[in-house]
Formats: C-alpha cells, sequence, structure tokens
C-alpha cells in the first residue's frame, strides 16, 4: 500500500511539472510585398493577456512548438533553426500554380520569444528578403511553417490578421 501512495504521489508531481512547463510564444511580425501593403501579426501561443489577430494562430503555434522542439532536440537556438529553415537560398520546388503579386518580399520580426528564448538574428533583427511572395511561400510550406506565414492557396497574396 505504501508503494502504491508514493508512485501516485510521484506521477501526481509529474503530471503538474508538465503543466507546468506549457509551450509559449508570442510574436509580432510583417510580411512585407513590393507593391502591396504590409501585412502586421500579433500572435499568441499560451500567453495570457496578449490577443492574437492571427487567422491560423492554433496551427501555427502547433508549428512554432515544433520548430522549438528541433532546437531543443538538437542543442541549437530557436532563431538558428527558424533562419536555416525560411532561409531564402533553400532550394525551393516553385509552384508554377502560383500567381505572383508584387515584387521582393521580406518577413520581418520585430518581437519574437519563444519559451524563454527571445528570437533575434543579426544585430537583434530578425528579417529575410524573398525575391517574391511565391518564394516566401513555397519556404514556409517546405519549412513546415504555412501557417505561421499564411498565404492564401492559389496565390502570393498574405492572409490578412483578424
Amino acid at each position: 500500500m505504501k508503494l502504491f501512495s508514493t508512485l501516485s504521489l510521484i506521477i501526481g508531481s509529474f503530471l503538474v511539472a508538465v503543466k507546468s512547463q506549457e509551450f509559449t510564444a508570442g510574436f509580432v511580425y510583417t510580411v512585407s510585398i513590393a507593391g502591396l501593403p504590409d501585412t502586421k501579426y500579433e500572435l499568441s501561443c499560451n500567453v495570457p493577456d496578449i490577443q492574437s489577430n492571427h487567422p491560423m494562430a492554433t496551427q501555427a503555434c502547433q508549428e512554432l512548438q515544433s520548430i522549438s522542439n528541433i532546437a531543443t532536440e538538437t542543442g541549437q537556438t530557436v532563431s538558428e533553426i527558424l533562419r536555416f529553415y525560411l532561409s531564402p537560398t533553400q532550394p525551393l520546388s516553385l509552384d508554377p500554380s502560383c500567381k505572383v503579386f508584387g515584387g521582393e518580399a521580406t518577413l520581418n520580426i520585430i518581437l519574437g520569444q519563444i519559451q524563454s528564448e527571445v528570437i533575434s538574428g543579426d544585430l537583434g533583427s530578425f528579417s529575410l528578403k524573398y525575391p517574391n511572395g511565391c518564394s516566401m511561400k513555397m519556404a514556409a510550406l517546405q519549412a513546415g511553417l504555412f501557417h505561421f506565414l499564411p498565404f492564401h492557396e492559389t496565390d502570393s497574396l498574405p492572409v490578412p490578421p483578424l
């Protein structure tokens, strides 16, 4: 009986510890495509008192949690993983049906944090430039971040914030 009580206490403590380590992330970022108005997203993943205007927040948070897990497994920072996966120099298999609107596309993370890690790049900024919106869209798709960088299915226009 004492062994059962001890096991129950250990399992209960483990569940409390797991629950207290809930995934959290917060981002403010813009998607800019030359010739089109900038699209600004605010994304909150389990951060109290911060509202999301992101049209696909639940899925975007799941994608960021996967990136966070990869960073933990590899020992790299989330910033390094995001920069590598979303790099405009990654070989992209472009979708010929994607309609290009505007010119050069830029992802600019103004504020970003996953768990306790602040997302930044060289000199504190995190900005990636692509030849056009279709390239950005395909980079996001190949990186498994298609909801984080939400585009309409048939073109290079970002899904507007809520």
